[in-house]
């Protein structure tokens, strides 16, 4: 009678389990998520550390007072504690450290900015339409996208007219290069660092997808040496 009982009472509250495992299962997903997201966040944040280290030990000064900021920013501008959502209050998913050396919008002043992207998906579509696309119908397939780290070297051979110079930087680099942000932004590893010249600015950049970096030597191999040798080319 005790296992009869037992075996009915398996067979009345089966829905019930099937319905909370159900409901239970995206929750568990999105704290696997986040738990995932952290650690990721840790990983950029070491590399950037040893980027930073690379830069300031070549002369240049974190940018202030801001270290890092989000590269696509809504207008106006948000503040903290955010009361909706947006993109750019997603931390670092798409950001953009800078330092410098020598004083702004003058001869000689040179900026490191190194970004990076955790969807290229969403900086295509971004872009493209200027406007915050939905997280998951917005979006380009994840299998057709990358995570990238890209670095860019700017250097001025005389000031930039005050309009110009007053803008965010892909307005200014994509007015000033006269070339597509597409184009500019690089979301691929290239043959070879890419320069551009339009008297007085000079840009070079590069990019690596994350996943080819898989240790610190790869960081500093792939990474950080093309840019040491930028950096010190400009110097000479």
């Amino acid at each position: 009678m005790i296992k009869f009982l037992k075996a009915l009472w398996r067979v009345i509250t089966f829905p019930f389990i099937l319905v909370f495992n159900i409901i239970a299962f995206p929750f568990r997903a999105i704290r696997r998520a986040y738990r995932y997201v952290v650690a990721y966040e840790r990983r950029i944040l070491d590399a950037m550390a040893a980027i930073d280290d690379t830069v300031q030990r070549a002369g240049f000064e974190r940018s202030k007072p801001h270290r890092w900021a989000p590269i696509y920013q809504a207008f106006p501008s948000r503040d903290w504690a955010p009361d909706h959502w947006a993109w750019d209050h997603v931390p670092i998913y798409a950001c953009r450290f800078e330092w410098l050396i020598g004083d702004k919008n003058t001869a000689g002043n040179r900026f490191v900015l190194v970004d990076h992207i955790a969807d290229t998906a969403y900086e295509r579509k971004r872009i493209k339409h200027r406007s915050e696309p939905e997280p998951l119908d917005g979006l380009d397939a994840s299998e057709d996208s990358r995570s990238i780290l890209r670095w860019m070297v700017a250097e001025l051979g005389a000031p930039l007219p005050g309009q110009l110079w007053n803008l965010g930087w892909n307005d200014l680099l994509q007015k000033q290069l006269k070339a597509p942000l597409e184009e500019i932004l690089l979301d691929r590893q290239p043959q070879g660092p890419v320069r551009r010249i339009v008297e007085p600015l000079t840009m070079t950049a590069w990019c690596v997808e994350l996943s080819t970096l898989s240790d610190p030597d790869a960081l500093s191999r792939l990474f950080v040496a093309p840019l040491r040798a930028t950096i010190n080319d400009g110097d000479s």
